[in-house]
Parts: structure tokens; sequence; C-alpha cells
């Protein structure tokens, strides 16, 4: 399975002088975790709703720009990578969002929700991805504390 399989929307982008306010409105309206920071239609980085989130606890205006947030130049895979791969990629690097590049420049987004799923849809013919599957679940639950369903 190619990772072009899982994007099933277009990538949601932000420009760098948007302000922390801006970002997290847009990632609340379009139910994402991840913007991709674009200039002139050029992708130039990425930012999280955990970087977002962790600049407001430091005390940070709302109105101050995404400037000095972006994660520039961004690890990335293309639209014909397979999803083990990319997998491995996520897993190795410990990022949970992974822009996806043609020739032509931005072509979407993968969070590591969509590759568990493309895993998971996959996991019959290919048992040996459980070990990774596996890994990344671990690797996942080490980075987040379970919230109360209470």
């Amino acid at each position: 399975m190619e990772v072009k399989e899982l994007i099933h929307r277009s990538p949601i982008t932000v420009s760098e002088t948007a302000t922390l306010q801006e970002a997290a409105q847009l990632l609340i309206e379009e139910t994402v975790g991840a913007l991709l920071v674009t200039k002139a239609n050029t992708l130039i980085g990425i930012v999280t709703e955990r970087d977002i989130i962790a600049k407001i606890a430091e005390g940070e205006e709302s109105t101050e720009t995404l400037q000095d947030l972006i994660v520039l130049d961004p690890f990335s895979v293309t639209p014909a990578t397979s999803v083990v791969n990319a997998a491995e990629l996520m897993a190795e690097k410990w990022i949970r969002h992974l822009p996806v590049l043609d020739e032509n420049g931005l072509y979407g987004i993968i969070s590591i929700r969509d590759l568990m799923t493309g895993l998971l849809l996959s996991i019959d013919s290919k048992p040996d991805w459980s070990d990774l599957l596996l890994s990344l679940l671990k690797k996942e639950s080490h980075k987040e504390e379970p919230v109360s369903s209470e």
C-alpha cells in the first residue's frame, strides 16, 4: 500500500504570518492536528497543535505569529512511498505528521492515525507488519498520557 491511498482531503495550509490564535482556530475548524506552513505556495514547514499549546502554556500571547514556532524543512515522503516506509520514518523520528510532496510540490499530509489505519487494513496480508504497528503504538503511548472518558 502506498501513502497516496491514505490521503482523502486537501492539506490545510497556513501562512507563517498567521497568529497562534488563527492557527488554533483553523486546527479546530478543520479537525486536524497539524498545519502545513506555506510561502508563495511552497511548503516551508509544519506546525502542530502541540506546538501551539506549548507556546501558549509558556505564556506566549495568542496574537504572536507562527514564525518562531514553525518546524522548518520537515521530513516528508512522496505519494509512492510505502505505508511501511512512512511508518518506519515516523517511528524513527518520533513524528506524528508527515507532509507528502510530489514533483509539483505539496500533495498532502498523513498522520500517525492514517498510517495505523493503512497498516491495519493490510495486516492480514503482511503479518510481519504487526511488529511495526506495535512499535508505533508503544511510542505513541509513551509520548501521551491517557485521557479519561469520565
